[in-house]
């Protein structure tokens, strides 16, 4: 009987911990900033764009986001943002509303991405007085592939797939 007792004791605080572990990765992500994390522009992502931020990294960071840092000059260099005063954009996923804002940093992607929003119909909805971030809604119902070579430093490229609803007309 005790040994059942034990087992079960032990089974018990090992799913505490596993609980536990979760909730501190969650609460390292976002490290205090009122806005949350963001998540890195990786080969194969997809997003359905709504709202589109452009602004620095710096200044994201102050406007309340944790922007990943990014190691210059090597691994054992300080940890420094990403050419603070280059040009960075943030995308908001119009259908997962939880998602965290997509980063890119990327040349190439930032200019796939200009190049294509500026194609598209979409709204201005200005400059934030405060942070200097200009944003834009996107009104096109579309999922944006971004898709990359295999070699380390290719280009980015975007792969726009048309998602709005089918409506025929009587």
């Amino acid at each position: 009987m005790n040994e059942i007792i034990t087992m079960m004791s032990i089974l018990f605080l090992v799913g505490m911990t596993k609980a536990a572990s979760t909730r501190w990765l969650q609460q390292t992500l976002t490290e205090g900033n009122q806005k949350g994390a963001v998540d890195w522009l990786k080969k194969g992502e997809k997003v359905s764009a709504g709202t589109v931020y452009f602004g620095t990294a710096e200044q994201f960071k102050d406007d309340g986001y944790n922007i990943p840092v990014i190691p210059i000059g090597g691994e054992k260099s300080s940890t420094e943002f990403v050419r603070q005063t280059e040009p960075t954009i943030l995308i908001m996923d119009r259908k997962d509303t939880v998602r965290r804002p997509l980063f890119i940093y990327q040349k190439t992607a930032r200019e796939a991405f200009t190049v294509w929003l500026l194609e598209q119909p979409f709204q201005d909805l200005g400059t934030d007085k405060k942070s200097g971030i200009r944003a834009f809604r996107v009104d096109e119902e579309v999922e944006l592939h971004f898709k990359r070579g295999n070699k380390k430093f290719d280009p980015y490229t975007i792969k726009v797939v048309d998602v709005a609803p089918y409506t025929e007309e009587v």
